[in-house]
């Protein structure tokens, strides 16, 4: 039982670890501006 809970916990935070680093990826991603014009030259 002590076996299954320390792998269930490194599991875990291992899982928590990764999907932190997936987030702040995604965050850091700059979102293309787009620019619109009213009329042309």
């Amino acid at each position: 039982m002590k076996r299954f809970l320390r792998i269930f916990v490194l599991i875990l935070i291992g899982g928590i670890f990764i999907y932190t680093l997936y987030y702040l990826y995604n965050k850091s991603k700059k979102v293309p501006e787009i620019y619109t014009t009213e009329k042309p030259f």
